[in-house]
């Protein structure tokens, strides 16, 4: 029973949360594109964290940093998220890349889909 009731308390919360910030998203112009991108960002966002890797790796590569930074995991690993030794506040990089890179995606795909539309 008490499960039931976590969940259900649980919802309530978020419906709250949601009510109380709704007012305040309507007015961001970031939030409504993201609102409406939100396809785009669960399809990219993979791509947002290999680009953050990427920039490790060449960082790695180039000796300037990232000393502990894997290349054996970059390479078999496809969720591998490098945290500098072991520091978990890195993880920022991953979530806003993830959603700035899908959003950007998805700017240019409108971009070149207005510019078809206009050919016709």
């Amino acid at each position: 029973f008490g499960v039931y009731f976590g969940g259900a308390l649980a919802i309530a919360f978020y419906l709250l949360i949601a009510r109380l910030v709704a007012p305040m998203m309507h007015k961001s112009r970031l939030a409504l594109y993201a609102s409406r991108h939100t396809f785009d960002i669960m399809m990219h966002h993979f791509m947002g964290f290999f680009a953050v890797n990427s920039v490790f790796l060449v960082i790695n590569v180039l000796g300037i940093g990232a000393a502990d930074f894997s290349v054996k995991s970059f390479r078999t690993l496809y969720d591998y998220n490098y945290a500098p030794y072991g520091r978990s506040e890195f993880n920022i990089l991953y979530l806003l890349s993830g959603i700035f890179f899908s959003l950007m995606i998805a700017y240019v795909t409108d971009k070149i889909k207005s510019f078809f539309r206009k050919k016709k």
